[in-house]
């Protein structure tokens, strides 16, 4: 996860400064790795809704996995397969196990940025992001409000009306509140 003003100053950075083959990133390909970093845990994500207020219990992975399979296979109604049946597999394959992120070098990227001005672009996602973000989806009716009062409040946001309506637009199905 990265957040989008992240990605947009490295398009423009490695627009204007393009990585080049040299001896510290030696590479024909001449890439800027955009990876995240830092990483944040699956743990630390849902301990963010739970700072803001959300209740999330910690399940044992098998006990998760062997419930999806239960919901995925007692929710079609015969005329449409469920929406998480092509992913079902990577569930019931030991998916914390079986899931490794490569490392990616992003060496280039970072000089791309320091020749552009050497600003420091946070590539990852914090806890204090992701409170900008979950107060954004509940503002847009995409996730209802918190339950109980958390550690946390989420932050205020104001989403206008023009926004609201191009949003509204681009659901198709004005499930935008």
């Amino acid at each position: 996860m990265t957040p989008v003003d992240s990605v947009a100053a490295v398009v423009v950075a490695t627009s204007l400064h393009p990585p080049s083959n040299t001896p510290t990133a030696p590479s024909p390909l001449n890439v800027a790795q955009l990876d995240g970093r830092p990483r944040m845990s699956m743990t630390a994500f849902l301990g963010a809704l739970e700072t803001h207020g959300y209740v999330v219990p910690e399940v044992a992975y098998e006990s998760w996995a062997e419930k999806m399979e239960d919901y995925v296979a007692s929710s079609g109604d015969g005329r449409e397969e469920h929406a998480l049946l092509p992913l079902l597999h990577y569930v019931t394959s030991d998916l914390p196990g079986g899931t490794k992120a490569r490392e990616l070098r992003n060496d280039n990227t970072k000089a791309a940025l320091k020749a552009d001005g050497g600003r420091d672009v946070v590539l990852g996602v914090s806890q204090e992001i992701l409170g900008l973000y979950i107060a954004y989806l509940v503002q847009l009716g995409f996730m209802p409000k918190p339950v109980q009062e958390g550690k946390k409040a989420l932050p205020d946001i104001v989403i206008g009306e023009e926004q609201l309506k191009v949003l509204r637009g681009l659901s198709g199905r004005g499930a935008v509140a």
